[in-house]
């Protein structure tokens, strides 16, 4: 039997339960089976589908709070992710217990594919550098 991905659970329960789309295409959010977010959604929104996806894991993974920590492009395996460290709060017993998670997105497919070391470098580049500077603003 197929076990539903992550990514299908969280899209399906966010459109019964708040009527909207969170456009995840697959994955379970770690290094192995990062998300991957639809390529067709824009730079300006793929950051709010990346905040949401992390918002609507946490909530419905029964955690009583959360709060980003750190976020960094990594190379794993020829792929660009973007791997995001949540502190976690769930309630066990009578008291709050926290944690460090790290969530990983795969961004490869908003960057593009690159034929050869030369081909598509300086493109490449310069969406790298937009989506870093797109970071450092939300971070800030």
């Amino acid at each position: 039997m197929h076990k539903e991905s992550e990514a299908h659970r969280l899209r399906e329960m966010v459109k019964k339960i708040h009527l909207t789309d969170l456009l995840l295409l697959d994955g379970e959010g770690s290094l192995e089976k990062p998300f991957i977010i639809d390529s067709d959604v824009p730079l300006g929104d793929y950051l709010s589908v990346e905040n949401d996806t992390i918002v609507y894991h946490f909530m419905y993974g029964g955690y009583a709070s959360w709060q980003k920590m750190a976020q960094e492009l990594i190379i794993n395996e020829n792929r660009t992710l973007d791997k995001i460290t949540v502190k976690i709060y769930s309630l066990e017993g009578n008291g709050i217990v926290s944690s460090t998670r790290n969530m990983y997105f795969d961004i490869t497919p908003f960057l593009g594919e690159t034929k050869s070391e030369e081909e598509n470098v300086d493109e490449k580049m310069k969406k790298m550098k937009y989506f870093i500077d797109r970071l450092s603003e939300d971070n800030s």
